[in-house]
């Protein structure tokens, strides 16, 4: 074509090397964007090197093991990111036009989360809206970012989501692990209880897949502590009634075991573990989602018992190992 260049490089939002990009150098290395999209770090470095040569110019700067951009670098992840919150506002509003009104509010919740504390901001907005249906669903990680990001659920309340530009943070609450056991335990005689204490004991966890467990295991892992566990569950009752019958202890976002504590048979103890002590609860949305009334009247009635949740965590010193 007249006046354009054969060597005019157009860039697509789809292009997956700008995705590459974006994620190495939000998560700080291109293996930690590999790890993050289950593909080979040698597969996003060939890709990364190949937008450069198209582009011809450094995107990232050499000799630095963090990812860190070259100004042309940083134009062009801003240039990506903010297409993709307009390609998703598009989607939103063509969703919008199809269908000007909803019966049904989905939110995905991480496991154990169907509890009493959210469950006072669904039956407020179920009672401000009545022909509004409310489904709640279970997942945890990838899968519950997924539903979220391709609209299978219009809200989640997730433990430690990953940074996503397409996804927008509501609202945060820290939620440090605990370690819950029967009242009976010896080391219910403890203050606060160190890793390597916990290590040597019978475990009741959440189930594989669980993001609980993934971050337990990470923990433990890198600081060589072997797991002793002799019972999974998909369900945070089950775990711990379990603990309360003294089949071992268990090791929750206080969130999840607190009200079981509270009632008796159980202790809570805080571990020492700044990795422990700093997971956090977010509440999220697809960037650029347009909400119902009724989605917005219960996101606001979520974001505000989320800081409440704050403000209570808040008030209670972390613990520090």
């Amino acid at each position: 074509m007249p006046g354009i260049s054969r060597r005019t490089y157009e860039i697509s939002v789809q292009d997956h090397r700008l995705q590459y990009l974006s994620l190495s150098a939000r998560h700080g290395s291109m293996r930690a964007a590999a790890d993050y999209l289950g593909v080979a770090a040698s597969s996003i470095s060939r890709q990364i090197k190949l937008l450069e040569r198209a582009l011809s110019i450094d995107l990232v700067e050499k000799g630095s093991y963090k990812v860190q951009l070259t100004e042309a670098g940083q134009l062009l992840i801003e240039y990506y990111e903010r297409r993709v919150v307009e390609h998703q506002e598009l989607l939103a509003r063509l969703a919008e036009l199809r269908s000007t009104r909803t019966s049904t509010i989905r939110i995905v919740v991480a496991q154990g989360l169907l509890a009493a504390r959210f469950l006072k901001a669904f039956a407020t907005v179920s009672t401000k809206y009545p022909d509004i249906n409310i489904e709640m669903k279970a997942a945890d990680g990838d899968e519950a970012e997924r539903l979220v990001l391709n609209d299978g659920a219009q809200l989640g309340l997730l433990f430690d989501t990953a940074q996503d530009v397409r996804l927008k943070l509501l609202a945060t609450s820290r939620q440090p692990f605990s370690l819950f056991m029967s009242e009976k335990h010896p080391l219910a005689r403890e203050e606060a209880i160190w890793p390597v204490q916990i290590s040597g004991e019978r475990l009741v966890l959440p189930d594989a897949g669980s993001r609980l467990l993934e971050i337990i295991h990470s923990v433990f892992t890198e600081r060589g502590l072997p797991l002793n566990i002799v019972m999974k569950s998909p369900s945070i009752q089950v775990i711990l009634d379990s603990v309360a019958q003294g089949m071992g202890v268990t090791m929750l976002p206080r969130i999840l075991g607190h009200p079981a504590a509270a009632i008796g048979g159980i202790v809570e103890r805080p571990i020492l573990s700044d990795e422990l002590s700093d997971i956090r609860l977010h509440l999220v949305s697809r960037a650029g989602r347009r909400m119902t009334p009724a989605a917005l009247a219960l996101q606001n009635a979520l974001v505000r018992e989320m800081h409440r949740l704050d403000e209570e965590q808040s008030a209670q010193p972390p613990a520090r190992g």
